[in-house]
Parts: structure tokens; C-alpha cells; sequence
């Protein structure tokens, strides 16, 4: 086997120095993957810092209109509570103002009734 280019067999020191390159190769690479994906992470780092910020603006800003819409519908309840309220009260005093009508004219109706009776009798 000739790995030193001489023509001889590659010695015990030949194989140490090529495992020695070998290593020295790997260790490197190994330094640059990790540089490169470090650099990496660092720019995704960035990417998810601003998306952090938009998510956070986008939150406040659903809930800012949340709130609004809860208070329109809120006022607009109240609203129709108050007019309902009001048409319940004029209802319950035409209702009380029939029943006191109608109670005066049966009176009337019976006054007669027993005013025929006695006059009959």
C-alpha cells in the first residue's frame, strides 16, 4: 500500500500523522457546521422576535375591539331595556285603567239589574 507517494508502505507514523489531519479536518468542520447553524438561529431568533411583537400588536388590537363590541352590544341591551321597561309600565296602566272600567260599568250594569228587579217586584 503506498499513501506517503514515495512508493514505500505507509509506516505507523504515516498512519498517526493522516489520522492526526483527519481529525484536525473533522474538528474544524465540525466548528463551521456549527457556526453556520448558530448563525443561523441567531437570524431565526431575530425572525421570531419581531413575529412575537406583531402577534402581541395583533392581540391587543382583537381585544381592543372586542371590548368595543362588547360595549355596543351592552349600551344597545340597555337600551332596549329601558324602552321595553317603559311599554311594560304604559301595558300594566292601560291594563289596571280597563280592569277599573270595566269594574265601574259591571257596577253600573248591576245597579241597573237590581234597580229593574226592585221596580218589578
Amino acid at each position: 500500500m503506498d499513501g506517503n507517494g514515495n512508493g514505500q508502505p505507509l509506516t505507523r507514523q504515516d498512519l498517526l500523522d493522516l489520522m492526526t489531519q483527519i481529525r484536525e479536518y473533522v474538528d474544524g468542520s465540525e466548528q463551521r457546521v456549527k457556526a453556520y447553524v448558530d448563525e443561523r438561529f441567531a437570524g431565526l431568533d431575530e425572525r421570531f422576535a419581531g413575529l412575537d411583537e406583531r402577534f402581541q400588536t395583533l392581540k391587543e388590537y382583537v381585544d381592543e375591539r372586542t371590548h368595543d363590541a362588547e360595549t355596543r352590544l351592552l349600551r344597545g341591551f340597555a337600551n332596549f331595556a329601558e324602552t321595553f321597561e317603559v311599554r311594560m309600565r304604559k301595558l300594566s296602566a292601560d291594563v289596571g285603567n280597563l280592569n277599573t272600567a270595566t269594574d265601574m260599568r259591571l257596577t253600573a250594569v248591576e245597579e241597573r239589574l237590581l234597580a229593574d228587579r226592585k221596580s218589578v217586584v
